[in-house]
C-alpha cells in the first residue's frame, strides 16, 4: 500500500505542474504492473474532476479511467470505485448510469 500512494503521490505532482503527459504515463505504467488496483484508477480520475488544474477538468476522461477499473474482474476496492463512479455521474447528469450502477453495488 505505500509504495502504491508513492507512486500515486509521484504522478500527482506532474498533474499539478501541469505536466498531464507524464501524469498519464505514470498512472498507465502503474496500473499495467497492478491492474487491480482500484485506488490507483480513482486516483487518475480525480485528475480530471476532483483535483483538476491547469485546465485538466475533463469529466469524460475521468469516465473513461473508472469504466477501464470496472471492467477489471478482479478490482481491489470496487465499492470505492463504483462510488466514485455514481458521484461522476450524477455531476454529468447520466441518470440511467447511475440507477445500473446502484443496482450494481446491492448485488
Amino acid at each position: 500500500m505505500f509504495i502504491e500512494n508513492v507512486h500515486k503521490s509521484s504522478a500527482n505532482s506532474y498533474f499539478g505542474l501541469g505536466n498531464k503527459e507524464k501524469g498519464d504515463h505514470l498512472c498507465k505504467q502503474w496500473l499495467e504492473e497492478s491492474p487491480d488496483w482500484g485506488w490507483g484508477y480513482i486516483g487518475w480520475a480525480d485528475q480530471y474532476r476532483n483535483f483538476a488544474e491547469n485546465g485538466n477538468l475533463n469529466l469524460e476522461m475521468a469516465k473513461d479511467i473508472l469504466e477501464k477499473a470496472l471492467s477489471m474482474k478482479s478490482l481491489n476496492n470496487r465499492v470505492d470505485v463504483l462510488e466514485r463512479a455514481i458521484s461522476l455521474y450524477n455531476d454529468m447528469r447520466l441518470i440511467i448510469e447511475i440507477d445500473i450502477l446502484k443496482n450494481t453495488l446491492l448485488l
